[in-house]
């Protein structure tokens, strides 16, 4: 990060990184879809209620990448590892049945949850 990128206000920062984003698509001609944009404040802009550009500022948690993001630890830690928790011991109560060794258990694991 340049001396003069880090004196940008958070607002700033994210207009620069959408701009990144178009230039992005610009050279590669992959976009990001506008329809999926959200955004989350965070760090010390986890104060700020600006909600610039055309970027969904939702209240609830965003996911990206299969992570969920919030304020909220407790809902972070239901969503990010208890709901997961309980999807693979129902994926391990329906293959449990199948006779698998725990080699072929792991894998079934992995190949749905990696």
């Amino acid at each position: 990060m340049t001396r003069q990128q880090s004196s940008l206000t958070s607002t700033q920062h994210v207009r620069f990184f959408c701009k990144l984003l178009d230039d992005y698509q610009k050279l590669s001609g992959l976009r990001v879809n506008p329809t999926k944009r959200e955004g989350i404040w965070i760090g010390s802009s986890r104060q700020n209620k600006t909600k610039p550009l055309a970027i969904k500022w939702p209240d609830e948690p965003i996911k990206v990448l299969g992570v969920y993001y919030s304020y909220d630890p407790k809902l972070l830690h239901e969503k990010n590892f208890i709901k997961k928790l309980d999807n693979i011991k129902k994926l391990i109560n329906i293959w449990s049945s199948k006779e698998l060794s725990i080699y072929g258990k792991v894998t079934v694991i992995k190949s749905n949850y990696s």
